[in-house]
């Protein structure tokens, strides 16, 4: 009777008892596919689940927007905020700075968030030192759950005031003077 012979490559090794122990050989360049394999499948799954969450979580109010939602909130462009100041639009302006840094300077109509008065439906926009500032998403958090109509600037101060060329089309570089937007202290 012939015998299959196996596929599978192995290594008969001796053991300290004299037992002969036969162990699967298995190639470390596949065992190393297999398990970045698991990993990108494993990423993908909770990053789908983390982003199915974030839109089922997020206020009605949050939803639908210019840009999207983004963490539960909803981030406005900057060049949107101008054509806001421009047109003299009914928006709240929140700056969730300190009282120093808001008297150095800040978006012109602009006020402390210690100022404000919560009024349901009203339009809010606010805005902290950056972009990674936490404060601006915090309050946007505490306005929505009031009913309020809130957004947070896709920028902070800082990228506002010292770096529009990197929010200002570059068509309009020559025509835009952040000094109309803006009101500060010498």
């Amino acid at each position: 009777m012939a015998t299959k012979k196996s596929k599978i490559k192995s290594d008969t090794k001796k053991t300290e008892t004299g037992l002969l122990v036969v162990e699967p050989v298995v190639k470390r360049k596949n065992l190393l596919k297999s398990f970045r394999m698991v990993g990108v499948v494993a990423f993908v799954t909770v990053a789908s689940i983390s982003a199915f969450l974030t839109y089922k979580t997020a206020s009605p109010l949050l939803k639908n927007r210019q840009i999207g939602v983004v963490a539960s909130q909803v981030k406005l462009d900057p060049y949107q905020l101008v054509a806001h100041v421009k047109n003299r639009l009914a928006y709240v302006i929140i700056d969730t700075r300190d009282k120093q840094s808001y008297a150095k300077g800040h978006i012109r109509g602009a006020i402390l968030s210690e100022q404000y008065k919560v009024t349901r439906g009203q339009k809010v926009l606010i805005y902290g030192h950056t972009q990674f500032d936490a404060e601006p998403g915090k309050l946007a958090q505490q306005l929505a759950t009031k009913e309020v109509d809130v957004q947070v600037l896709a920028v902070g101060w800082n990228e506002f005031r010292h770096f529009s060329n990197l929010w200002v089309p570059e068509k309009s570089w020559n025509d835009f003077n952040i000094s109309d937007f803006v009101e500060e202290s010498l």
